[in-house]
């Protein structure tokens, strides 16, 4: 069995053995005590037999699965195109990365995010707001707010925001825009 595993090694390529390292095992014959090096993978990797089932390597042990990703050293992964390895430890796996964060959700894959209820995915997890809070934004679910010169009528916080005229409009006018009025005809 040592032999073949011998010749198997003479005959592979060095690339595929490349995370081989010798150790010295010792027998006695005839009472001489002799010394020999054999191929065993180094320290962090185990051996796999190869595809087509002639031959072995040694391949990296990383501690836990790598996810969206390969094991490429001794726990150290590298993760496929949109995922990440969130802390930057190469021991901890591969995750999916949503550019500039999910906010109030969480990536559940490459820029792609799932929502918190009253949030929808748009690049993020923005807010809802029924009027969509024209002439403002969408603060928090269903909370508008205005930008300046505009406003909402009392006691409503998912309205669209009006314009607002510093004096009253009277009754055959109406405020279209920062303190500019129309008639109402």
């Amino acid at each position: 069995m040592l032999l073949r595993y011998y010749i198997l090694l003479a005959l592979l390529p060095s690339g595929i053995y490349a995370h081989f390292c010798d150790r010295r095992e010792w027998t006695k014959i005839n009472g001489v005590l002799k010394s020999s090096a054999i191929k065993v993978c180094c320290f962090g990797y185990k051996q796999q037999i190869m595809n087509n089932g002639i031959g072995l390597k040694c391949v990296p042990i990383c501690k836990g699965d790598c996810g969206n990703g390969t094991c490429i050293s001794p726990n150290s992964c590298s993760c496929n195109v949109g995922y990440t390895n969130k802390d930057k430890d190469p021991a901890k796996r591969c995750v999916p990365n949503c550019v500039g964060g999910c906010g109030k959700g969480e990536c559940i894959a490459p820029n792609t995010c799932h929502c918190e209820d009253g949030y929808e995915a748009v690049n993020h997890c923005a807010p809802i707001c029924s009027s969509g809070c024209p002439n403002g934004y969408c603060e928090t679910p269903g909370k508008c707010s205005c930008n300046e010169g505009y406003a909402q009528a009392d006691n409503q916080t998912d309205a669209a925001c009006l314009p607002v005229c510093a004096t009253e409009c009277g009754e055959h006018r109406r405020c279209v825009a920062l303190n500019t009025r129309e008639n109402l005809n």
